[in-house]
């Protein structure tokens, strides 16, 4: 019977670790192990983000035998490359392994390390600005709020280079982030769709995306009664988005359904008054056991329920490959030149604007017929 483990890429990648597991190959680190191993000396030295590392060649004398090295740079993600260049397009610790197998069919192998640091948060766009901000209010209220303040141009996205953690065995609702949108002016909405877009950092054809979407058609104003509500779905990779409004009612990727949410994108709310967006945001939750969505707590879909992903066109969605994902944002359906809304916290991200590095490398699950307990 197969077993299930959990196998942490740290200084490795998928491949690198599975086959180590399940035997194949023989590593042998020299140091302090074997006196007739001597590398040449080398060094590598921390870098800046988006710089290209030229990865320095290594020879190996064992008994006397002289070697080159083969060499591969394992990202923070745990994916290894191997090229005498490498744009380093990742936060976070890189590895250089440097391996060789003699003519006894024996290999060894060493590693150097460096860091990489870059902003929590990047961008592409003139014009679009995120910046930290201490005790904002809304013009008008006094209500105060901390968090990361964002004017996003059409067709941006707003990226972040840190990992969140997901634990895949955690059978509770994680919340992954927290924001309100601060329109420009009251009673007319910047934008009417809002997506938040989780992807695994191991496998990127894997994410769950929720949509927040107004239903006013092309209207930007306030005067009608879609004004006070919005309207949110949610899908993984390879699903319709999706959301529950009531009990029965199933929208499908129809931009004007979904769990209806009393939170409005035009700063107003209960018969179209002026109303304090702080206290009308939205707070994202995801279950990784149950593949269920919620916003404020409420049911959005559970993505692994045929009750909601039971056509012949639909998937069940299964979560993510690892327990590390990377978030990016972005709005469609613009009226105005700028989607503004605060970032309250996004889960295990700083958004002050440090300089951040991803220092822990993801966890995938694999199944196997060997007995993990006896894995080296």
């Amino acid at each position: 019977m197969n077993k299930k483990t959990m196998i942490k890429l740290a200084g490795a990648s998928a491949a690198v670790a599975i086959a180590a597991a399940v035997g194949v190959g023989v590593w042998a680190n020299p140091i302090g192990a074997d006196a007739a191993v001597e590398w040449s000396d080398v060094t590598v030295s921390d870098s800046t983000y988006g710089s290209v590392f030229n990865v320095p060649s290594r020879e190996v004398t064992v008994a006397g035998e002289q070697y080159t090295a083969v060499s591969s740079v394992i990202f923070p993600d745990g994916r290894a490359v191997s090229s005498e260049n490498i744009v380093l397009s990742q936060a976070g610790k890189y590895t250089v392994r440097y391996t060789v197998t003699d003519k006894g069919g024996k290999t060894y192998f060493e590693e150097e390390s460096f860091v990489v640091k870059h902003a929590t948060f990047s961008f592409e766009k003139e014009g679009t600005t995120a910046q930290y901000v201490e005790g904002y209010s809304y013009p008008g209220y006094d209500t105060e709020s901390d968090g990361l303040m964002v004017r996003l141009q059409e067709q941006d996205t707003l990226s972040f280079s840190g990992m969140i953690t997901i634990p895949k065995e955690e059978d509770k609702t994680i919340y992954l982030a927290d924001f309100f949108v601060t329109p420009d002016e009251v009673g007319s909405a910047d934008a009417k769709t809002i997506d938040f877009v989780f992807t695994d950092v191991t496998d990127s054809s894997k994410f769950l995306r929720i949509q927040i979407n107004v239903n006013a058609g092309d209207s930007d104003s306030a005067d009608g009664w879609w004004a006070m509500y919005t309207y949110v779905l949610a899908a993984g990779d390879g699903q319709i988005l999706k959301g529950l409004e009531g009990t029965t009612n199933l929208h499908e990727n129809d931009g004007y359904g979904g769990v209806v949410v009393s939170n409005s994108f035009y700063a107003v709310g209960k018969n179209k008054m002026p109303t304090d967006p702080s206290l009308n945001g939205y707070k994202i939750g995801y279950n990784p056991v149950s593949q269920v969505v919620t916003i404020n707590d409420r049911f959005i879909i559970d993505l692994d329920d045929k009750a909601y992903f039971g056509g012949l066109a639909d998937v069940q969605w299964k979560g993510f490959t690892s327990d590390k994902v990377r978030l990016t944002v972005y709005a469609e359906n613009y009226k105005k030149q700028s989607a503004n809304f605060l970032l309250r916290s996004v889960k295990d991200i700083v958004l002050n604007g440090t300089i951040v590095e991803d220092d822990e490398a993801p966890t995938i699950t694999i199944d196997t017929e060997y007995d993990t307990d006896k894995m080296p």
